[in-house]
């Protein structure tokens, strides 16, 4: 029996990046990028998680939660792609 393998060399890529918010709460969010996505919009912002006890995040408000994630998304966003070409991470 004969086996014919064909791959397809586009791919998906998924990057988790660590950061805090106010200084207390922990988070990570997931980054797909693909190769065959349009040049402009080669990634897409996968996930966003808090890390800590629910009960950490009691004292807050649904709607401090989703003003937090959006902050995270435009922030995400300018610091992986709008940085000045000169800039480093360092």
């Amino acid at each position: 029996m004969s086996t014919h393998i064909k791959m397809n060399e586009e791919y998906t890529q998924v990057t988790t990046y660590h950061g805090k918010l106010d200084d207390k709460y922990p988070f990570l969010v997931e980054v797909s990028y693909g190769s065959s996505w349009d040049a402009k919009n080669n990634h897409y912002i996968s996930s966003i998680e808090f890390i800590a006890a629910d009960n950490l995040y009691s004292s807050k408000s649904k709607k401090y939660w989703r003003k937090a994630e959006n902050k995270i998304r435009d922030f995400i966003t300018k610091w992986l792609f709008e940085k000045p070409k000169e800039e480093s991470n360092d």
